[in-house]
């Protein structure tokens, strides 16, 4: 029998130390994000956490509802005696346990172990240098009863004026966009102050310098502006045309143009620069920012703005593990959205320890997740 060759061993122990390296850093991540939404047990219960929340994983991996999951699972179930041993509880076990946590509890877990996860990334640098920030909201759909608790009115989208939304700060124009605070908004939720709260909560975890923070339109207004003023954060966002941006652009006779702006609302004032320049198609474009720019460069923000939409591309990927449910119930609701978040932090968080000598995608790393079990201590 021929000796292996030297290279094949050694390609052989790379691949090997490759595995070794990969599980370990799954393990550490899983067990981090695990740990905190360990789901409420009782001496009785046949279903250790852990089965429950990779069950969660599978149906986010595939795309699909709970139930999808579970049958996807008991189809592969072994046959003892004519009858198939369940591998996994059902889905109204999964629901029913997840429910039994209050939406407020999962919001703080989700902080928790935001919190240990993107303490580690702080670690190895992941916030150096100069850091831009998008700060964005977003909706899920929904078509039921719109008296629904925690349902928002919003412009009509998908079918419905109607959506679970969250508001999220993520760091943008950078390969690993974490997201580094995040909520649930309602009717009653002071859409400003939450925008503050979830800014300071962010800006603790940059070890640089904060860049710029993109906003989308939505955010032109004189409570969001006050804000960033408050927190003294450099930022860009579309102006709204309203009826004096109109009458401006109406006199204006050259563009770009570049003027300082005043709004006032309440006796409260803010102040920005207003950039008014055309697109590829000749149409005049408003920009609200506190940048330094010239008129010579006014074309430039176009670019930069294309920062806030590289996490729109970013959230999509969320689209690629979100479970579809047709629960109404609140707290089974965020803890969908915000596990989806850890997932997604995970992700960047694996990607970044492995980088030397391994890449995969949020799906994959997803089946990781689920393929890995985790070790208990005794």
């Amino acid at each position: 029998m021929k000796k292996a060759s030297k290279k094949g061993k050694n390609t052989s122990k790379s691949c090997n130390d490759l595995l070794v390296i990969s599980d370990a850093v799954v393990r550490t991540v899983k067990g981090v994000i695990y740990s905190v939404l360990e789901l409420p047990a009782r001496h009785n219960y046949q279903w250790k956490s852990e089965v429950i929340l990779d069950l969660v994983v599978k149906a986010k991996r595939r795309g699909s509802c709970i139930e999808d999951a579970v049958k996807s699972v008991k189809r592969r179930c072994p046959i003892v005696h004519g009858m198939k041993l369940p591998k996994v509880p059902t889905a109204h076990t999964v629901f029913d346990r997840i429910r039994k946590v209050s939406t407020k509890e999962w919001i703080e877990r989700f902080e928790e172990a935001n919190d240990k996860l993107l303490k580690m990334a702080k670690k190895r640098r992941a916030f150096k240098g100069f850091v831009d920030l998008a700060v964005d909201l977003h909706g899920v759909p929904f078509y039921g009863n719109k008296n629904t608790r925690g349902i928002v009115g919003t412009q009509k989208k998908r079918g419905t004026h109607w959506v679970y939304q969250y508001m999220t700060v993520c760091v943008t124009a950078r390969k690993d966009k974490y997201t580094l605070a995040a909520a649930p908004l309602t009717q009653l939720t002071s859409k400003p102050e939450m925008f503050k709260k979830l800014l300071k909560k962010a800006l603790k975890y940059i070890d640089g310098h904060i860049g710029c923070v993109y906003v989308d339109r939505e955010f032109f207004n004189v409570p969001y502006i006050s804000v960033l003023e408050a927190l003294h954060l450099q930022y860009l966002m579309p102006a709204k045309k309203n009826a004096k941006i109109k009458r401006i652009i109406k006199e204006c006779k050259t563009f770009p143009a570049i003027m300082p702006y005043k709004m006032t609302r309440h006796g409260k004032t803010v102040e920005f620069t207003l950039v008014l320049v055309k697109d590829k198609k000749g149409i005049v474009r408003a920009f609200a920012t506190t940048l330094p720019i010239e008129v010579s460069q006014a074309e430039t923000l176009f670019d930069l703005y294309g920062n806030r939409w590289s996490i729109e591309t970013s959230y999509s990927m969320l689209g690629d593990v979100r479970v579809k449910t047709a629960s109404i119930t609140y707290a089974v609701r965020w803890f969908l959205i915000l596990f989806g978040l850890l997932l997604r932090n995970g992700y960047y968080l694996f990607n970044d320890i492995v980088k030397k000598v391994d890449h995969v995608t949020l799906i994959t790393f997803s089946e990781e997740i689920m393929r890995i079990a985790m070790k208990k201590d005794g």
